[in-house]
């Protein structure tokens, strides 16, 4: 049987539903996110197999979903789309790729069968690093009704909502944060992301994104700690205006984000994730 791997247009991602969570369909919209689908090429009617998503990120090329349908397994699919993105890396100057996989990961695969699954196909370094902080609509809103309008309004200070920043303002903060490339800033979720001015220059940024119920900061560029803190906590107070309970943030835990993570949640512990490269 021969295969063929084609690049999904954002706007056509909703015609494979039935390889993909909502969760990914919604990746699919932003312009550093690219969704490869396997075709069999030898039946009378194209159909997909299997599909693939990863993101361009600053550090490299990050898999961020990989699936193939129940009854093609084991042939072939999920290697050559694994090779895919190997060879798309590649192209890009040699470009890191990496994946994590969360300890709890129970879509068909687990953990660590995954994590075989790509050190048999191009992955070669494996460990264990903190995972991710996982807060409810409920507890988010419930830790920023302490906040006074005093408080509010000092944390506020200097702080713009992206919406009324133009792409050029986004650009030269990116620039100044010394990022790469801002254009994951630029399609993030642009009425809960903020950037921090003072004095005329830049200090810090931080962008997030929504995919279904779940609110994921996928960045966060500052040059000092107050900077840092500020911007955290006005994401926060952000996202509790225009909150369900049933949500959820979900932060990936590290030095910075366990800090304040902590502080502001200090109940909340994280799972572990298992952390792939090439």
């Amino acid at each position: 049987m021969e295969y063929t791997y084609e690049l999904i247009p954002s706007n056509l991602i909703g015609r494979y539903a039935d390889l993909a969570l909502k969760e990914q369909l919604q990746r699919a919209k932003f312009r550093n996110v690219s969704s490869v689908a396997a075709f069999d090429t030898s039946s009378e009617h194209k159909r997909a197999l299997g599909l693939i998503q990863y993101a361009q990120k600053n550090d490299g090329l990050e898999l961020l979903w990989v699936y193939v349908s129940d009854d093609h397994r084991r042939q072939g699919i999920g290697r050559g789309l694994i090779k895919y993105l190997l060879d798309t890396a590649k192209g890009n100057h040699s470009q890191k790729v990496y994946a994590r996989i969360p300890e709890d990961l129970d879509i068909d695969l687990g953990a660590e069968e995954m994590s075989e699954f790509l050190l048999n196909n191009g992955f070669k370094n494996k460990e264990v690093v903190p995972g991710q902080w996982s807060v409810t609509g409920k507890d988010v809103f419930l830790e920023n009704f302490k906040l006074g309008k005093k408080q509010l309004d000092e944390l506020f200070r200097n702080i713009v909502p992206f919406e009324k920043c133009t792409s050029a303002v986004v650009s030269g903060c990116a620039r100044a944060m010394k990022l790469r490339d801002p254009d994951d800033v630029l399609h993030a979720e642009k009425s809960l992301s903020f950037i921090c001015e003072s004095g005329g220059s830049y200090k810090g940024m931080i962008w997030t994104n929504k995919y279904g119920d779940a609110l994921y900061p996928e960045g966060l560029v500052f040059l000092d700690e107050n900077v840092r803190d500020r911007l955290i906590a006005a994401f926060l107070v952000s996202y509790s205006r225009n909150i369900r309970y049933a949500d959820r943030v979900i932060v990936r835990e590290s030095e910075i984000s366990g800090k304040w993570m902590r502080k502001f949640f200090p109940e909340t512990s994280t799972n572990k994730t298992i952390l792939l490269t090439t």
